[in-house]
């Protein structure tokens, strides 16, 4: 995953520095609070949360570029961070339709590490996460804008299971004590789930 997002990234800066030649761009400022029937990560799920963040865009007729930032989720989920990319594939009146997809990346808080027994689970403390999106837009005014989007996220994890435990003992007490384990790794790929979100826009420049 972290190859396909720095592929992902050089993609969208080409994009920007073509569009930049031949179509005007705008800066946008947006703050967007999304809802989580259900949110999947490693081998938890959590219930009916919610997520608030913050999201730059640079926009040209043809594309949107997007950098954003979200904390809340959950207790156990410290944040996520992220790209995205949308086309527009539809405008009526002030609405504005777009599809996209975004990549991103969450810090996890609470994650199984049982280290102390053969085939115990490690789970990734940092996962990464892409999915599709549908965004409708209702632009306001040539400053301001609000709008939903509806998206699906699918989680890439780094999961561990030990298989085997070295130990070493005490020359005076005769006391085991665990000096390290080796694991075997390997990506899980899932399903993590819908999320409905709704935003401001604010245009900067």
């Amino acid at each position: 995953m972290q190859k396909s997002t720095r592929c992902f990234l050089c993609i969208s800066l080409l994009i920007s520095f073509y569009s930049t030649a031949s179509a005007q761009f705008s800066a946008h400022a947006s703050l967007q609070m999304n809802t989580l029937p259900t949110l999947r990560v490693n081998s938890d799920t959590y219930q009916n949360g919610t997520a608030q963040g913050i999201q730059m865009l640079v926009r040209s007729p043809d594309v949107e570029l997007g950098l954003h930032l979200f904390r809340g989720y959950d207790p156990a989920i410290d944040f996520s961070y992220g790209v995205s990319m949308g086309l527009p594939f539809a405008t009526i009146n002030d609405h504005q339709f777009k599809v996209g997809i975004q990549l991103e990346r969450f810090f996890i808080d609470d994650y199984k590490m049982n280290r102390n027994e053969i085939g115990g689970i490690i789970e990734d403390d940092i996962t990464d996460a892409f999915g599709p999106y549908a965004k409708w837009e209702w632009v306001i005014s040539d400053l301001l804008s609000l709008y939903t989007k509806a998206g699906y996220r699918i989680m890439r994890s780094d999961v561990g299971r030990v298989t085997d435990i070295s130990y070493g003992t005490n020359p005076v007490t005769g006391e085991k004590t665990q000096n390290g384990y080796q694991a075997k790794h390997s990506n899980a790929y899932y399903g993590s789930g819908f999320e409905l979100g709704v935003g401001l826009s604010i245009l900067l420049y």
